[in-house]
C-alpha cells in the first residue's frame, strides 16, 4: 500500500472501536504493510509527523514509536546527527511513556550515558527516570535520576535547547519538577511522614510556582501533598477550585482522568471507600475513552498503590478492594475482546480442576484456592497493553509482539506492588516452559502452578470461538496438540491432569 494512501485512510478513521470486524482486519493489514515498508526505507519518510499524529489519535502509540525509530535509522544512515537524535528521543518517549520494554530501556540508559553532556542529555535521563518511576516503581532511584537530569539541564542554554523543538525549556523543567514531587509523594503515601521528603516537596512546589502558567498541575501536586501530610481541609479547598476550572472548560477535558483520580485519593484519605471506588472507576473510564494509555496506567497504578497500603477500610480482601480488583478485570474485558474477564475466570476454574487431578496423580500438593486466584490474575499485565495490539486481527509485528511478550512481567510488577510476591512468580512464569522455550525470559522449569495455568491458558485460547489467526480447535484436537508437548514444554503429569480435568 502506498504511504500517502495509508495516511489518507488514517485521516478518515475516526475511531477504531466503531470499525466492523472486516474494516478492522483491512486496517490492520494496511498498518502491517506500512510498518514493513518503513523498515526497508533508505531515506526519511516525508511529513512523518502527520503519520505519527494520526496514529496517536487512533491509539496506535507503539506503531507511532516505530515511525520515529525508522526515521532515526534513516537519518543516522544519511549522517544527519541532529535529526537522528531528535527522532531517537521521540522513539523512546512515545514507546516508554506507554510501555516498559526491558531491551529498549537498557538501550535508552546506554544512550543517556553516551549523550550525557549534550543538549539532549537531560531528556534521555528524564525518560530513564520516568521508566523507573512509572513502570518499575523504583521511587528513590527515579528521584535521583530526575535530579541528575535537572542538574544537567541547568547547564544547557535555553536557546540551544529550544532549537531541537522537542519541548519548551520551561515546560520540560515543569514536568521534571512535577515528577520529582510525585516520586516523593508516593513514598509518603506508602511509608508515612518523612521530614526530608516533606522539605524537598515544599522546595520543588515553590520552584513550580515560578514557571507554571495555568497552575493545574501545581494544584494537583499541592492537593496530593496536603493529603499525604493530613491537611484534608486545604486539599478540599484546592480540589474544589480545580474541579470548577476543569468541569467548566471544554478544552480541559483531557484533564478529567487526573481530576477523578485526585477525587479518588481525596475520598480514600477521608475513608470514604465508596466514593474512592466510584471515582477510580470514573477516572479509568475517561482515560479509556480518551485512549490515553499513559493516564490509564497511572490510574491503575494508583489503584494498586491504594490496595497495597492494606488499610483497615480498603485492601485487597475488603469488599471495596475486591470491587476494584473485579473492575480491573472487567476493564481487561473491555480492552481485550478476544480474551478478558471471561477468559480469566475460565482459566481460574480449569486450573483448579487440573490441580485437583494433579493432586490425585500424586504430584506436589497444590493449594486449590491459591491456584484459582493465580488463574484469575494471570493476565492482569494486559491492562498495560494498548487496545489495538490486544485486538488486532493480524499477528503482532515488530514492537507489537515485544509488547505482548512482556505482559506476564507487567502482571508480576502489579502483584509485587500489591504485596503478593508469591503470585507475582505464578503470573510472570505462566508463559515459560520447562525446556526454556517460553517468554518473557526463557527460563526453564517454571513453578508447577505456573505450568498448570500455562497449559490451561493454551487450551482455552486454542478452543475459544473467537480465536485469532487460526480456526478454533475442538477440545479433543487441542488435547492431542498439547500431548505432543508432554515432557518437552510441560511436565508429563500436568498434561495428564489436564486430560482428566477436561474429560470430567
Amino acid at each position: 500500500m502506498e504511504m500517502e494512501k495509508y495516511l489518507k485512510e488514517l485521516q478518515k478513521t475516526e475511531d477504531l472501536l466503531s470499525l466492523t470486524n472486516e474494516e478492522l482486519l483491512r486496517f490492520a493489514r494496511n498498518t502491517d504493510d506500512f510498518i514493513a515498508q518503513l523498515k526497508i526505507m533508505t531515506t526519511p519518510l516525508k511529513n512523518h509527523q502527520k503519520y505519527v499524529r494520526e496514529l496517536l489519535r487512533v491509539g496506535l502509540s507503539v506503531e507511532a514509536a516505530i515511525v520515529y525509530r525508522e526515521q532515526a535509522r534513516t537519518y543516522k544512515e544519511t549522517g544527519r546527527e541532529k535529526e537522528y537524535l531528535k527522532n531517537l528521543y521521540r522513539y523512546y518517549e512515545t514507546l516508554l511513556t506507554t510501555l516498559y520494554l526491558p531491551p529498549v530501556y537498557e538501550e535508552l540508559k546506554a544512550n543517556a550515558l553516551l549523550y550525557e553532556n549534550t543538549t539532549l542529555g537531560p531528556l534521555f535521563y528524564y525518560l530513564a527516570g520516568f521508566t523507573q518511576h512509572f513502570h518499575l516503581f523504583e521511587y528513590e532511584k527515579a528521584y535521583d535520576t530526575y535530579s541528575h537530569a535537572l542538574n544537567l539541564f541547568g547547564q544547557v542554554k535555553e536557546k540551544e535547547f529550544n532549537r531541537y523543538d522537542l519541548i519548551k525549556y520551561d515546560d520540560f523543567k515543569l514536568i521534571l519538577l512535577s515528577n520529582m514531587i510525585d516520586t516523593l509523594l508516593r513514598s509518603l503515601f506508602k511509608e508515612g511522614e518523612n521530614k526530608d521528603h516533606i522539605a524537598r516537596i515544599r522546595s520543588h512546589l515553590e520552584e513550580l510556582k515560578k514557571i507554571e502558567k495555568d497552575r493545574l498541575f501545581l494544584a494537583v501536586n499541592e492537593i496530593e501533598f496536603n493529603l499525604a501530610t493530613g491537611n484534608i481541609q486545604e486539599a478540599a479547598k484546592l480540589l474544589m477550585d480545580i474541579d470548577n476550572k476543569i468541569m467548566h472548560d471544554k478544552t480541559k477535558r483531557h484533564m478529567l482522568p487526573v481530576l477523578y483520580r485526585t477525587w479518588a485519593l481525596f475520598s480514600w484519605r477521608r475513608q470514604d471507600t465508596k466514593g474512592a471506588v466510584n471515582y477510580f472507576k470514573r477516572a479509568l473510564k475517561e482515560a479509556i475513552l480518551l485512549q490515553d494509555e499513559m493516564r490509564q496506567k497511572e490510574i491503575i497504578d494508583t489503584i494498586v498503590l491504594v490496595l497495597a497500603m492494606d488499610t483497615p477500610y480498603i485492601n485487597i480482601f475488603s469488599q471495596e478492594g475486591k470491587e476494584l480488583l473485579l473492575y480491573l478485570l472487567s476493564t481487561l474485558l473491555s480492552k481485550d475482546w478476544y480474551l478478558g474477564e471471561d477468559h480469566s475466570k475460565t482459566v481460574a476454574e480449569y486450573s483448579k480442576k487440573v490441580a485437583e487431578a494433579y493432586n490425585i496423580l500424586g504430584g506436589e500438593e497444590i493449594n486449590l484456592g491459591k491456584i484459582y486466584l493465580a488463574g484469575l490474575l494471570h493476565d492482569t499485565g494486559k491492562l498495560y497493553i494498548p487496545w489495538y495490539i490486544l485486538n488486532k486481527p493480524t499477528k503482532p509485528v515488530d514492537l507489537e509482539w515485544e509488547s505482548m511478550r512482556y505482559h506476564p512481567a507487567y502482571g508480576a510488577i502489579i502483584m509485587k506492588k500489591m504485596g503478593m510476591p508469591e503470585f507475582a512468580r505464578y503470573v510472570e512464569e505462566h508463559h515459560e516452559r520447562i525446556d526454556g522455550s517460553g517468554y518473557p525470559y526463557g527460563i526453564k522449569n517454571p513453578h508447577i502452578i505456573s505450568q498448570i495455568i500455562g497449559i490451561v491458558d493454551d487450551f482455552a485460547a486454542a478452543t475459544t470461538l473467537t480465536r485469532k489467526y487460526q480456526k478454533p480447535l475442538s477440545p479433543e484436537e487441542a488435547i492431542r496438540e498439547l500431548e505432543k508437548q508432554k515432557g518437552i514444554k510441560f511436565d508429563s503429569k500436568v498434561v495428564e491432569a489436564l486430560k482428566i480435568a477436561i474429560k470430567g
